[in-house]
């Protein structure tokens, strides 16, 4: 059983469920382990819910068959990116670019993929790389060209830089002891990023319960908690006010 002929026959259907689609390419790797496409098919269908994680490891099986794909590269730039690994996300693109050169758009949008994700870091090495677009360092110069970058049709752009005007408005309210206005900032973030990733980004929900918590809204902290499990990096990531109202919410971060 061929993936392609597998892809052709059931294509419709594909497209409209991914569970069936997982279904259909698990099946494919049964009889064919080594089938390339495959892998690349359930890493995309693991990044499209959300599962970056599980993406990552798709993606990393079909990098052990063709590492050098530049359809492999294209999404390792962009999970990458919006991992926060920056180094690796780097990595992938000049790979990338040595062999099938992408435009500054094109890289410029992965760095938006990245601030959305709640990872600036990423997102500026992303940004410098592109050399046709800078994330702002205030929050209100961030939300005037939001409004710019809309007007003009650029979608993408236009959230990335209302989204990292929220973060920043966000931190503002915290440093001066604002919790319910800072939670209130971040909840708008979490609009704006939601469209992108489920529930929004994780570090900004993350955030956003340490917000709360020191708001005294232990509940509502703990409910924004629920399921995100935070890896140590991601903790360690969090700014100083947030750690020591987390940590009595979670469990040991993996």
């Amino acid at each position: 059983m061929a993936a392609r002929s597998l892809r052709a026959r059931y294509a419709p259907a594909l497209q409209r469920d991914p569970e069936l689609a997982r279904a259909t390419w698990e099946q494919v790797l049964a009889l064919r382990p080594n089938r390339f496409e495959a892998w690349m098919q359930l890493g995309t269908l693991a990044a499209r819910a959300g599962h970056r994680q599980e993406a990552l490891s798709d993606f990393t099986q079909a990098a052990g068959l063709d590492p050098s794909h530049p359809g492999l590269l294209e999404n390792l730039v962009t999970l990458f990116g919006e991992l926060g690994q920056t180094p690796l996300a780097l990595s992938a693109l000049a790979e990338l670019q040595s062999t099938h050169p992408q435009s500054a758009q094109w890289i410029a949008q992965r760095g938006a993929l990245a601030s959305l994700a709640g990872y600036e870091e990423s997102a500026r090495a992303l940004f410098e790389r592109s050399g046709v677009f800078t994330l702002p360092e205030l929050p209100g110069v961030c939300f005037a060209r939001a409004k710019e970058e809309r007007q003009q049709g650029e979608k993408l752009l236009a959230d990335c830089l209302e989204s990292a005007a929220q973060r920043g408005y966000a931190r503002e309210h915290a440093a001066a002891g604002d919790w319910t206005a800072a939670a209130r900032s971040y909840r708008q973030e979490l609009h704006v990023s939601a469209e992108y990733l489920a529930g929004g980004a994780r570090p900004v929900r993350l955030e956003l319960a340490a917000a709360l918590a020191q708001d005294g809204k232990t509940e509502e902290a703990r409910s924004e908690l629920d399921g995100l499990e935070p890896t140590r990096d991601e903790f360690a990531r969090l700014p100083e006010w947030a750690h020591g109202k987390l940590e009595p919410l979670l469990e040991t971060p993996r």
